[in-house]
């Protein structure tokens, strides 16, 4: 009776989706002080409307919320993002992409 319970217990392995990263760059001609400004004020509206945490460590700006996460370096000619999306999160990775392209195109360049 042992021996059949633990034949039959066996562990079922599930292949989970895997997390979804999306990098976006963008050239500027801003000093890097008021691109970081701008960078912070985008991040503030979202974690105003989304509930998203962040915080600047140098000179990358670094969030979160459930179901994403990822950060924003900021140098002196270019702004870089990066966010990893859960597969659960109920918003696509292209809608995601073309928002965060256009909060640059039109607060950064």
């Amino acid at each position: 009776m042992i021996r059949f319970l633990i034949e039959t217990t066996k562990l079922q392995t599930f292949n989970l989706p895997k997390i979804n990263t999306m990098k976006i760059k963008r050239s500027h001609s801003l000093k890097k002080s008021e691109a970081k400004q701008r960078v912070e004020e985008i991040v503030r509206q979202m974690a105003d409307g989304l509930g998203v945490n962040y915080h600047w460590s140098g000179d990358q700006l670094q969030f979160s919320r459930l179901g994403v996460n990822g950060f924003i370096d900021v140098d002196e000619s270019e702004i870089r993002v990066v966010v990893n999306k859960s597969p659960f999160l109920p918003i696509s990775d292209s809608t995601i992409k073309e928002q965060i392209e256009s909060y640059l195109d039109t607060h950064i360049s």
